[in-house]
């Protein structure tokens, strides 16, 4: 079975997750603690000897922050038929200019074959002031890595996981498995998805048809989930369990290991070593779950490394 693995980050706070997932690789990389890792597990090399995370990045309209928002495989602009001759307005949204931190890494992924890191004043930022998840997030990744579905917008996910499915349209299922395939044509040898989702929103229905598609497309490869749910100030409860419910069986339904990290139940005593400020902050919650994905798949990425399906067949450890 191969090595080289792609991750799909599936909703906001699944890429929010997915920052700091990223951000432990790009301190590891290179360094003495990195040194028995296998960096081509999860990136490819470029002729010019810069390293691309192979990821594809599915969220909402609007929620990249002031890095350019993409659609698919190409930047989408919108256009505004104003034939009808009445009068009319235009509202432009205001520019979203970089965090002082997303110029540093710019500058530093400038320079070529070199792969960006924290400069060393260290963040130049509030962790209470982050309002996207590129506003912290070090790599530099592919723009085929993003992705942006129709009909969202940051801040409000769908709330049923019927809600997302009919988000992904023929359309956008083909953009996502051009731009899976293009991740794929990247690796050496193709070892499986490791797949992080929103698992409290509708973005389970996205996830849904998005994995169904993908497995029609590579039958026989092996996956990994981690369901990823936030601790909301006014969470549906309804809605949440239904969706995670519904993860649960798509996962069920397609061979995939399901492992489901939650952030809902926490309090300002929860992992107080982890000084955890506020644990409705994303940027908080999100840090301390991506703890877990990153330990649950160090055996993927270590030079002597366990294969995907290796790892699930462990932990499936009920017969």
């Amino acid at each position: 079975m191969g090595r080289d693995l792609i991750v799909v980050q599936i909703g906001t706070f699944a890429n929010f997750v997915g920052a700091h997932y990223w951000n432990f690789q790009n301190e590891l990389f290179g360094s003495a603690f990195g040194g028995d890792l296998s960096p081509e597990s999860l990136y490819s090399e470029s002729l010019r000897g810069s390293y691309r995370p192979r990821a594809l990045l599915i969220d909402s309209k609007g929620s990249l922050g002031s890095r350019p928002q993409y659609h698919g495989s190409h930047q989408h602009v919108e256009r505004v038929d104003l034939s009808w001759g009445g009068a009319a307005s235009i509202h432009v949204q205001e520019k979203i200019e970089p965090t002082e931190f997303m110029k540093s890494i710019e500058d530093e992924a400038s320079v070529e074959g070199v792969n960006a890191g924290l400069p060393e004043r260290g963040l130049p930022f509030s962790e209470e002031s982050v309002a996207y998840w590129t506003d912290y997030c070090k790599e530099v990744f592919s723009d085929r890595s993003y992705l942006q579905l129709d009909g969202t917008f940051h801040g409000h996910p769908p709330a049923l996981f019927t809600t997302g499915q009919e988000l992904v349209t023929t359309e956008t299922e083909d953009d996502i498995v051009d731009a899976f395939r293009w991740q794929a044509e990247q690796c050496d040898n193709f070892g499986g998805v490791v797949t992080l989702c929103e698992s409290d929103t509708g973005y389970t229905g996205v996830a849904d048809s998005v994995l169904t598609a993908l497995r029609d497309e590579f039958p026989g490869s092996p996956g990994i989930t981690f369901g990823c749910a936030q601790r909301r100030r006014s969470p549906a409860k309804l809605h949440s369990g239904l969706n995670e419910a519904w993860l649960a069986a798509v996962c069920a339904r397609l061979d995939q290991h399901l492992i489901p990290f939650s952030a809902t139940q926490w309090d300002a005593n929860t992992f107080q070593h982890f000084n955890l400020v506020d644990v409705f902050n994303p940027y908080y919650s999100s840090s301390t779950l991506a703890v877990g994905v990153e330990m649950a798949s160090l055996p993927l990425r270590k030079k002597e490394q366990m294969s995907l399906l290796e790892l699930v067949d462990r932990l499936r450890f009920a017969r």
